[in-house]
């Protein structure tokens, strides 16, 4: 088979850390073209990373190059336009968390998608994991019966980059997060889209459920973006859920993520910290914990590596769909709403 080509869509961090190393890595891959609106940042990814072509105009690119995927890694408030462009072209994307900032862009892309053929895949790691895999079977097979409640908390060494300033970590890379889309209140700043993005991911993998109303408060940062969060959602079955989230975890312990999806017949228990996802059920016949030690570090390459398989024409699981997408924004959105307005925010 031919190798693949490639787009990435927006030059900054993520995609110069990660994206384009992972995918020089993939023999599967050809050409590797890159996309953003500042000349300089493209001559250093070209003199550092040593991608194949360049450009400024996402339309020229689409005219001049044949791409088999694209992956869409611009600011939160920017992934809509360049992703909509690609599905109208029949381009696979490869879209980073969260897939839109607004409801209405969400719906467009996921029916865009569907009504063109075009699979779309959320950066989101953990949902790549085979743990994840063996929760969303076990969960699907009904090993805990209906689900009536879940509780789920996120928290991150991020406190830093949601105040403002550099991310410990980053001194090193070529680009480092940038505080405009990080922590700027009026571009989708703050850890909910940052970083509750990927628990909510994780959550609406493993419950095939719509939210339907949230109420959320919020403590601000020093950059007046969300720092610490709670909120209770309500999802069209009636289940309900717990949601936390919190920046300010110490650097040197990672990531919490821990979900725990209580039904009428047991519970199931994913724990990033304590590496432990297992099934405990009322007849006895509990699943034992299946990760191993290391396996709850972020999974960086397996969202790529998955993409290209996809690209590639291979069958593959996708966990992270635009479905998975749209739910996390319609929860995030309404968290927003809720805490603006000291509400119950409803899903119309």
């Amino acid at each position: 088979m031919n190798k693949l080509n490639i787009a990435i869509i927006g030059a900054g961090w993520w995609a110069s850390y990660n994206h384009i190393p992972t995918l020089k890595n993939n023999n599967s891959v050809g050409r590797i073209i890159v996309v953003d609106n500042q000349e300089e940042r493209l001559a250093i990814v070209k003199e550092k990373l040593h991608v194949d072509a360049t450009y400024t105009d996402m339309d020229e690119m689409l005219e001049k190059e044949n791409v088999q995927g694209a992956i869409i890694a611009t600011p939160h408030t920017a992934h809509y336009a360049p992703a909509i462009k690609c599905i109208q072209k029949g381009i696979n994307i490869l879209i980073e968390k969260p897939m839109t900032t607004t409801i209405g862009d969400a719906r467009n892309l996921a029916d865009l998608a569907k009504s063109n053929g075009v699979e779309v895949m959320v950066a989101c790691g953990w949902n790549y994991t085979h743990y994840m895999l063996k929760a969303h079977q076990r969960i699907k097979e009904g090993k805990i019966g209906k689900i009536r409640h879940v509780v789920a908390q996120m928290a991150s060494p991020t406190g830093d980059l949601f105040n403002g300033e550099p991310l410990k970590g980053t001194e090193s890379a070529i680009f480092r997060p940038p505080s405009s889309t990080w922590a700027d209140p009026e571009n989708a700043g703050g850890y909910s889209w940052g970083q509750m993005s990927h628990l909510l991911a994780a959550l609406f993998y493993l419950i095939d459920e719509d939210p339907q109303s949230v109420y959320s408060n919020f403590q601000l940062s020093s950059a007046g973006v969300d720092y610490y969060d709670s909120a209770v959602l309500k999802t069209d079955k009636g289940t309900t859920v717990c949601l936390s989230g919190a920046s300010t975890m110490p650097g040197h312990r990672g990531y919490m993520m821990d979900i725990r999806i209580f039904g009428t017949e047991g519970v199931l228990v994913f724990d990033i910290e304590r590496e432990r996802m297992e099934v405990m059920v009322d007849d006895g016949d509990d699943i034992e914990n299946v990760m191993a030690p290391g396996e709850g570090q972020y999974p960086e390459q397996p969202p790529v590596e998955r993409f290209v398989q996809l690209c590639k024409g291979e069958k593959v699981h996708n966990p992270a769909d635009a479905t998975v997408g749209l739910r996390s924004v319609e929860t995030l959105y309404l968290m927003h709403q809720s805490a603006k307005s000291g509400k119950v925010e409803f899903l119309h």
